[in-house]
């Protein structure tokens, strides 16, 4: 059903000390987001002059986000606070992920602050649900996005979050979910295939390489097998399969680090789009939410995990979310209306 209004408003918590931070330590990208009132001047002036951080204003707040997202948790989030901290006095971190657990103690020793854990599913939901009365969410059709009014955001759905790992979720309202199924093939595959094949391990170069890249130089496509090029579309069959042709023909230095990428990333997205259908479809739900920095805006990734669903399910809703990977630690730092 499409939300006729907000029953379950949340609100950003009340700021007792003149800031917010919350964090989503994931494995292998970490999120924070800080959220200040506008007429704090001064902590504004800094974070608007420092690089780690970008500003988008929601209201009567501006919300910062870190620029880059492979910040190490031990060292640099130590060093982001402790600097922030020389400004204005932190009372408490908010943090969710799965490194909020794994580095809590050693967090909270560094940094000499309370640092306070939060479920990291339900603060994703809680991210996008208050985003959603902010424009955030799109969808990407024949590279053309069109935004979703807020009114059409729909319960229930199927939300996917693609982090290192991926889950998948039922959701039927604000506080309920469920975690139906998750897979191992993830962004933190893809990256580390990346960085083993071509040594690279930053995000946006990497879809820079995807862009470039033509699939079907490396994989076997259906049209390979009954050339017929203009009956069937070209499907995949086969991911990669090619690639023992160049070596074994002497053509090795012809085989392009672009197409692989590209293979790669087709054939995480084609598995991880494959299940969100397969859970639609035994729920009864028509509409997909995609989550996490792999679903980063204008990314080829989206465009793919679009097309892989509405081939599948032409009838599917698929959306994505402009904060992507932030929606979580977003979430931690609010609360249910009383």
């Amino acid at each position: 059903m499409v939300e006729e209004n907000y029953k379950d408003e949340l609100m950003i918590k009340e700021i007792t000390n003149r800031l917010l931070i919350g964090l989503d330590i994931g494995g292998s990208l970490t999120k924070i987001c800080i959220i200040i009132k506008k007429e704090e001047i001064e902590i504004n002036d800094y974070l608007n002059s420092n690089k780690d951080f970008k500003c988008m204003e929601i209201d009567s707040f501006k919300f910062y986000f870190n620029q880059s997202l492979t910040i190490n948790y031990k060292n640099d989030i130590c060093r982001i606070v402790s600097d922030i901290n020389k400004k204005v006095k932190i009372d408490k971190i908010d943090a969710t992920g799965g490194g909020a657990f794994k580095f809590f103690d050693l967090m909270k020793s560094q940094l000499k602050i309370e640092f306070v854990k939060h479920d990291e599913l339900l603060s994703l939901i809680y991210g996008y649900k208050f985003m959603n009365k902010y424009n955030s969410f799109y969808e990407v059709d024949n590279n053309i996005t069109k935004q979703i009014s807020p009114s059409e955001f729909i319960f229930p759905h199927i939300t996917v979050n693609i982090g290192t790992g991926v889950s998948f979720l039922k959701v039927t309202s604000l506080n309920n979910y469920e975690r139906i199924g998750g897979t191992l093939m993830g962004g933190g595959t893809f990256i580390g295939l990346i960085k083993k094949i071509i040594n690279l391990d930053n995000y946006e170069e990497i879809i820079e390489f995807a862009s470039k890249g033509n699939k079907e130089n490396v994989d076997l496509t259906l049209n390979d097998i009954i050339n017929e090029n203009d009956k069937f579309e070209n499907s995949v069959i086969s991911s990669l399969e090619k690639v023992p042709d160049y070596v074994q023909s002497g053509m090795k230095n012809n085989l392009r680090k672009e197409d692989i990428v590209l293979s790669l990333l087709n054939m995480i997205c084609t598995e991880i789009a494959k299940y969100a259908n397969i859970y639609a479809e035994k729920y009864n739900i028509d509409t997909i939410y995609y989550f996490g920095t792999f679903t980063k805006n204008d990314s080829i990734i989206n465009m793919t995990l679009n097309k892989i669903s509405k081939n599948m399910n032409k009838n599917i809703k698929v959306r994505f979310n402009s904060l992507h990977g932030y929606l979580g630690a977003i979430g931690c730092l609010l609360e249910k209306t009383k």
